[in-house]
């Protein structure tokens, strides 16, 4: 059973093999249609004429052998015509052959055309019959000689050739679809946010128009991504300047609620725009990583009391103190972001957020879980997309813009690391983060 699901999963997955059993299926279904046609052909206009011409022949041989046989003229005439000899009567049993076959042995359709006689193939083409009290078998054809024997031989050397043939078109169709499993791959880096893929090819059929239609759609897609990151950096470079306007203005007004909340708003947008400007850094070739050594837990510790006060709390437990070359200011970014995250999304909870250290085989892992509200299967995969919310409402007690957890990515994987979420809903989140020891 697990065989036959294996097989099936490869045909599933496999346009080649789909296009080459479909050339094996309808290749036994033209055979087998053929093979009833020619039966059908044998049985109603030429089986008559060869049991007679048969019946015949067997007549002249017995003429010769008389009657009673002449067991010398038929051992001359078996040697002669080879072919095979057997009779018998009440005083005598004979045999050309001790390998032919014997009266019990044969199952021929009878001979309408003379009485006590029976014709067929059966290992070769034989005639039953009876003359002057003697039973014969005249063996006119031998096993190796028999028509359904080249016959089968004719179908199964069809199948060999066929099976050769197949084999090939399986390599030449594989080598002619190759476009396909590269649209395949391109489709996949794609889907994981590589835009720049562009795919090879020199064919001017219609696979290769559609991997140059491919290669334009992905130009199209990184234009107008290119196009929206250009306008947010542009818009985020000009909102700098009304921004510090503002904050001088706050200056002036007198403590009140209305300058406390303007207050908070400003902080949202430069972390807004921060969060903007550093992702696009990351991006330029001339925004690389700055890398120092760091001794993690202590690093820990400072972010984790930045959020001194906050409920439900954070505890770094005891584990390595490992030592990480990183970027440091940039590794600030990346856990106070999900330090933050950690707390807004349990703060009704009594259970602080764990985070834990350790080395496992080359990479040091960071993992911190929390005991909160959790997130919806269906959106972890969608969680590292900037400007993507779980809460379509964007309301500013439930979070920020979007952008946090993009840039947290981003900044892991220049650090050649890699971040897992882990999560569902009233379940709490497990983040995972790696990064190769260096």
């Amino acid at each position: 059973m697990n065989m036959l699901k294996k097989i099936k999963a490869l045909f599933s997955s496999s346009l080649f093999l789909k296009i080459i059993a479909i050339f094996f299926v309808g290749h036994i279904l033209f055979t087998l249609s053929m093979m009833t046609f020619r039966d059908y052909i044998f049985e109603n206009y030429h089986a008559d004429r060869i049991h007679e011409t048969a019946y015949n022949y067997s007549s002249l041989i017995i003429d010769k052998i008389g009657t009673p046989p002449d067991t010398l003229k038929a051992a001359q005439l078996a040697k002669e015509l080879k072919i095979n000899i057997r009779f018998k009567n009440d005083t005598i049993r004979w045999t050309s052959n001790p390998n032919a076959p014997h009266f019990r042995d044969l199952n021929l359709q009878k001979y309408d055309g003379a009485p006590n006689t029976a014709i067929g193939f059966h290992n070769g083409l034989h005639v039953k019959t009876e003359r002057g009290g003697t039973k014969f078998i005249i063996s006119i054809e031998r096993e190796d000689e028999d028509f359904l024997f080249f016959d089968h031989m004719l179908l199964i050397g069809n199948l060999i050739v066929f099976t050769f043939i197949l084999t090939i078109m399986y390599f030449l169709l594989k080598r002619q679809l190759k476009p396909i499993q590269k649209l395949k791959q391109g489709a996949q880096r794609i889907g994981r946010g590589e835009f720049e893929t562009i795919i090879e090819s020199s064919r001017n059929d219609e696979l290769g128009q559609l991997i140059d239609s491919f290669n334009t759609m992905s130009s199209d897609v990184r234009a107008m991504i290119k196009s929206r990151e250009q306008l947010l950096l542009d818009v985020s470079h000009e909102l700098r300047s009304p921004l510090t306007r503002v904050k001088v203005a706050l200056e002036f007004m007198q403590d009140s609620n209305a300058k406390e909340n303007i207050s908070s708003d400003i902080k949202e947008i430069e972390m807004m725009i921060t969060e903007i400007l550093e992702t696009e850094r990351l991006n330029s070739p001339y925004g690389k990583l700055k890398k120092e050594k760091i001794d993690i837990l202590p690093f820990l510790n400072e972010i984790k009391n930045e959020f001194e006060g906050r409920k439900p709390g954070i505890e770094v437990k005891n584990g390595d103190n490992l030592e990480l070359t990183g970027d440091l200011e940039r590794l600030k970014i990346v856990f106070r972001n999900i330090f933050d995250n950690g707390l807004k999304y349990s703060s009704n909870q009594d259970k602080p957020v764990e985070i834990k250290v350790n080395q496992i085989e080359k990479n040091i892992v960071i993992v911190q879980r929390d005991f909160g509200v959790g997130i919806p299967k269906d959106n972890v995969k969608h969680i590292f997309e900037p400007f993507y919310r779980v809460d379509k409402s964007r309301s500013k007690e439930t979070g920020g813009y979007g952008l946090g957890l993009h840039l947290t990515k981003k900044i892991i994987e220049a650090h050649k690391g890699k971040i897992i979420i882990e999560s569902d809903i009233n379940s709490g989140v497990i983040i995972t983060i790696q990064f190769p020891v260096i």
